[in-house]
């Protein structure tokens, strides 16, 4: 899992040219490639940054029962205070066939396996939902956010948890997802999810989305506290949305 050729990751999209790829990296969070960082890609590239995280990923696939992905590793912006403070200095985006991770200098083990789980528990989720960018409705887009980071607090604790996870009360999330994002919970396409999963667009709050999420699996699970992680991932997300707080008719119904 070191850092690989990038025309290897490129073999996933080949119809994108060397300049959109670039285009999309940065703007994912990795550092320039340019003369001046040159000296930073080498130091960066010889601490073994993959020292640990190849094993857990093992681990991880052997216990999902998870999709064989390629993963990629970048060094982040370190230039970019929002990726090094807001994020902690790491990133990352899923699809169904292989995982970028883009990490600081000297990030700790446990902050690079938060960030592998996060990420590879999507890849397990789209393939046990068989469902893909385009045909994800939005309510399992957050529920993916909130299964990936419900993990993260069970396997290594509140402290490696996204910390716009617990941004809002369960009241205000309640809240808003009677106000219209309750409403969209079946618009498909993952690029159509962007206002009501990151917010801070149309009056909805930053992170809405992925906070909603979090708190819709907590609630699934306090009621369902001895099923395995295999089978919450081929749970149905209408399944766990009906088994949270957030299925405001539920009583009504009973």
């Amino acid at each position: 899992m070191d850092v690989p050729p990038f025309n290897k990751m490129m073999h996933h999209f080949p119809e994108w040219t060397e300049e959109e790829w670039l285009h999309f990296l940065y703007r994912q969070g990795m550092l320039h490639v340019n003369l001046e960082t040159k000296e930073q890609w080498i130091r960066w590239q010889k601490k073994g940054q993959s020292k640990g995280v190849q094993e857990y990923f093992e681990e991880l696939q052997l216990e999902f029962k998870g999709p064989d992905v390629d993963i990629f590793l970048f060094p982040i912006d370190w230039n970019n205070n929002w990726l090094m403070k807001g994020m902690k200095g790491k990133n990352g985006i899923t699809f169904p066939e292989f995982i970028l991770l883009f990490i600081k200098d000297k990030l700790p083990i446990k902050e690079k396996k938060a960030l592998l789980l996060h990420e590879y528990h999507h890849a397990c989720r789209l393939f046990h939902q068989d469902v893909n960018e385009k045909n994800v409705t939005l309510l399992e887009s957050i529920i993916m956010e909130g299964l990936a980071e419900w993990e993260v607090e069970k396997r290594l604790g509140n402290n490696y948890v996204a910390p716009w996870m617990t941004l809002y009360s369960e009241e205000l999330l309640i809240n808003w997802w009677k106000r219209g994002i309750g409403d969209r919970k079946m618009l498909q396409g993952r690029k159509k999810h962007v206002p009501y999963l990151y917010g801070g667009t149309n009056g909805y709050p930053k992170w809405i989305g992925y906070s909603i999420g979090f708190h819709m699996v907590k609630s699934y699970m306090a009621n369902y506290k001895k099923i395995s992680s295999l089978q919450l991932l081929k749970t149905e997300p209408t399944v766990i949305f009906q088994n949270s707080c957030f299925n405001i008719n539920k009583d009504e119904k009973n």
